[in-house]
């Protein structure tokens, strides 16, 4: 055991006994060595120092400033050259002053120019509201543009959506005036056609499903008429003789849909509307729970006491908005093509609704066919397999398209709500609206969806009766 150091002693720190330092040598100019254990090489990569200078004969070594940075302006940091005694520059932009941020200012902000938001847009210009929409492509490019343009509630009615159904007939029931109205506000015909619907029965399955869906449509009061296979074919005699049976739905009609669109587009702006286009929305701004207007993915802001959402697919990605008050709207992909029938005589006249496609003739001889539901999120892509099904499902009921031209191919994104009805109405937070979630029936639907969102957000409520679609039914 090591003795005690005296008591004398024991104040004194312990030392080791220095090592016998090595003889200086003197180095050639320039190449004045720094001393230090921080500077010093690992002993493998010394190499042997020249003999050094007497002191004095060469002024110190100063260290090469970073970049940006005069000698003067820092100090001597241990092996990192110059430290700025100034604050560092700093890659993220400084925010900007209210006085330099461009500020854009409507009444009524709307976010989505599809059938909806313009419909709403267009209603609410009426009014006398200074309404600004902006949508971050070309107006109905998402969902609008992608439908086959069907008015057709009575073909596509569902066991146990009466609310819904009654809207949609509210909704036909303008269209006839909606049209004349759009034709005189932006003079573009958007080829409203009254035909009706046919819907087929090829197997005995697809038979005994639609007499199921037939006394369904009967109980409901809606005018479906019941016809044999050959009634069928007089009516359109390019039917496929394996067509067992028919439901006929006069009542049904369709639209062009990009006509729509662009009557729309041009009926807002004509009102004193603006429309933004190529303007992306970064997010909704707002004081807690009111709103205040909306953030610009370019750094503008817009001021609004009132936005709507009419996103469809996307509006319940918009941030800026509580997870639990977003829309509860998912995309629901459909693919769909175009076929061109040249002949004189069209291939039909009605909507035909077979078991697997719908074929929807249009004015100019082309022929839509539709369409593919696709629970894939935003996938965009085109599918063989989805092409091959609706060509197919097509040929069955109608085979003289298997000498048509295939014009043009597509897909898109239907806003689907939990309950498949659309959500119209006030959210939770002052000031938001919402007007999404219309799913297969958008453009049936355009006609009373600005109606009722420019009447309720002019009055500050929803009217009681379209209460069944309040976007906050879900809690």
């Amino acid at each position: 055991m090591p003795a005690r150091r005296p008591a004398s002693q024991r104040h004194r720190p312990r030392t080791r006994p220095r090592r016998p330092r090595r003889p200086r040598r003197d180095l050639p100019a320039g190449k004045q060595r720094r001393r230090g254990r921080l500077h010093r090489k690992p002993h493998h990569h010394r190499r042997a120092a020249p003999l050094r200078e007497p002191r004095g004969a060469f002024p110190p070594r100063i260290p090469r400033p970073t970049r940006g940075l005069a000698p003067t302006d820092g100090v001597l940091g241990h092996g990192r050259g110059l430290r700025s005694r100034r604050r560092r520059p700093t890659t993220r932009p400084r925010h900007k002053s209210r006085a330099e941020v461009a500020v854009l200012n409507h009444d009524i902000a709307i976010i989505g120019a599809g059938v909806a938001g313009l419909a709403t847009g267009w209603r609410l210009a009426q009014r006398g509201f200074d309404v600004g929409i902006f949508e971050r492509d070309e107006p109905g490019s998402g969902a609008s543009r992608a439908a086959a343009g069907m008015l057709a509630p009575t073909a596509e009615v569902k066991f146990g959506e009466g609310a819904l159904l009654r809207l949609q007939r509210d909704s036909l029931a303008r269209f006839g005036d909606f049209a004349d109205e759009l034709r005189e506000a932006s003079g573009v015909d958007i080829d409203y056609r009254t035909e009706g619907s046919l819907v087929v029965a090829l197997e005995p399955d697809d038979t005994e499903r639609l007499e199921r869906i037939w006394a369904y449509q009967r109980e409901l009061g809606l005018d479906a008429r019941r016809l044999s296979g050959p009634a069928a074919r007089d009516l359109e005699p390019r039917l496929a003789p394996s067509v067992h049976s028919a439901v006929l739905c006069p009542d049904d009609h369709q639209v062009d849909a990009w006509k729509l669109v662009d009557a729309l587009t041009e009926a807002f702006t004509r009102a004193g509307g603006t429309l933004h286009t190529h303007t992306s929305v970064d997010a909704i701004a707002r004081d807690h729970r009111r709103v205040r207007g909306l953030r610009l993915a370019d750094t503008r802001c817009v001021e609004a006491s009132t936005v709507v959402v009419a996103a469809g697919a996307w509006s319940g990605g918009i941030l800026g908005v509580p997870e639990l008050d977003k829309p509860t709207v998912r995309p629901v992909k459909g693919q769909a093509l175009c076929l061109v029938d040249n002949d004189d005589a069209p291939l039909c006249r009605h909507v035909i609704r077979a078991p697997d496609a719908y074929l929807v003739p249009k004015n100019d001889g082309s022929i839509v066919v539709g369409a593919t539901m696709e629970e894939r999120g935003f996938d965009a892509r085109l599918t063989a397999g989805g092409i091959f099904e609706l060509l197919r499902g097509a040929w069955r009921a109608m085979p003289g398209i298997y000498d048509l031209e295939l014009r043009d191919t597509w897909a898109g994104f239907r806003p689907i709500s939990l309950d498949d009805a659309p959500l119209l109405g006030p959210s939770k937070i002052d000031g938001l609206w919402i007007a999404s979630g219309h799913g297969r029936h958008g453009i049936l639907l355009s006609a009373i969806t600005g109606d009722v969102m420019s009447e309720a957000i002019a009055a500050g409520e929803l009217p009681a009766r379209y209460a069944a679609f309040a976007p906050t039914r879900f809690g």
